[in-house]
């Protein structure tokens, strides 16, 4: 049992229904907040792409233009407008469900997790299978605040080292213009990236959680019409219910996850090849290359896990229309034994 499994988007500011294991947010991750500095560092993005005409280092110092600086201009620009905007994009989807009584139902599978809901009630009955998700999600949490952490001080460290070695600047420039910026974007890191993160764990997760449940079912089909009816119901369900999630939110987060995907992975390529133009410092190189690794490999694994699922699912459906035929036979079989006894009667 893992408590709170459910409440990770409502403690970072992007939903309003609160989980039934209570979790107090904190001010930080505010949804008013969240929203405002948000809009507001997205507009000075937007800025920092107008004035680019202008080719005056102080003005796009001034601005914490970080893409300016290691020469990817209005891409780089474009690319983090993408990426920041995670969190209001987010809170917009989980603001509509909120206003017309949509529930997170999507969520069933992780109060079952945080041991809110038993499993039976999400049509799980094997231990094996409780076991596994509680397993993969408190590994993939811990990861994610590892990461959390980790990643900002790299960040910290990275927009340091790029506004120290492109510009000649005084103390009080620093003091005054650099470490406010740099505080800027690690705030905005620490919205965007756990909107980001904790999204995608739990689409992992779900999806997951319907792939055993798939695998489950297909284990259980065998000749007999009681059964064979029994699991139609089963499989019933479980579609409704990926329609459902679909219908929630998840269809939103995919369509916007691999319209920026492949830009932010364009962007990376580009980087590194500008980076290794102007010789930049090979820390920067291989910052942008392990950000391009490890985006990459996320991606395909996305795109293997939900192309698994669309697979169990196209399994199943050849099982099923194999099982139809045989119950079509035994039907026929079974009206011709009955016209006979009608005709017996008869006579």
């Amino acid at each position: 049992m893992i408590s709170g499994a459910d409440s990770h988007v409502y403690r970072i500011g992007l939903s309003l229904f609160k989980p039934k294991y209570y979790v107090k947010r904190s001010l930080f991750y505010n949804p008013i907040i969240v929203f405002i500095f948000t809009l507001i560092f997205s507009i000075k993005i937007l800025f920092s792409i107008f004035v680019l005409k202008y080719n005056s280092p102080k003005i796009h110092l001034y601005l914490g233009d970080i893409a300016y600086f290691i020469k990817i201009g209005k891409e780089g620009n474009v690319t983090c407008l993408l990426v920041i905007s995670y969190p209001m994009i987010f809170q917009f989807i989980h603001y509509y469900n909120y206003r017309n009584g949509i529930k997170p139902m999507d969520l069933r599978v992780f109060q079952m997790i945080s041991g809110l809901i038993s499993p039976k009630s999400i049509q799980i009955n094997d231990k094996l299978l409780v076991y596994k998700l509680c397993k993969i999600t408190k590994m993939s949490f811990k990861f994610m605040e590892y990461f959390k952490i980790i990643f900002s001080a790299w960040s910290f460290c990275f927009c340091i080292i790029i506004f120290s070695i492109s510009i000649k600047i005084s103390y009080i420039e620093i003091t005054a213009i650099i470490i406010p910026n740099i505080m800027l974007w690690s705030i905005m890191f620490l919205y965007a990236f756990p909107a980001f993160g904790y999204q995608i764990i739990y689409y992992l997760i779900i999806t997951y959680y319907l792939i055993l449940k798939l695998k489950a079912i297909n284990t259980k089909f065998d000749n007999k019409v009681k059964n064979f009816f029994f699991i139609w119901r089963q499989l019933n369900a479980i579609y409704v219910e990926i329609i459902e999630y679909n219908d929630i939110f998840w269809s939103k987060f995919l369509c916007l996850l691999w319209m920026t995907s492949s830009a932010y992975i364009a962007l990376s390529i580009y980087a590194n090849y500008s980076m290794y133009i102007h010789q930049f410092h090979f820390i920067l190189r291989y910052f942008f290359t392990g950000c391009l690794i490890f985006y990459s490999l996320l991606f395909i694994f996305i795109l293997h896990l939900t192309s698994d699922l669309y697979n169990q699912c196209f399994s199943i459906y050849k099982t099923l229309n194999s099982k139809q035929i045989l119950l079509n036979r035994f039907q026929t079989r079974l009206k011709i034994k009955v016209s006979f006894c009608e005709i017996y009667i008869l006579i």
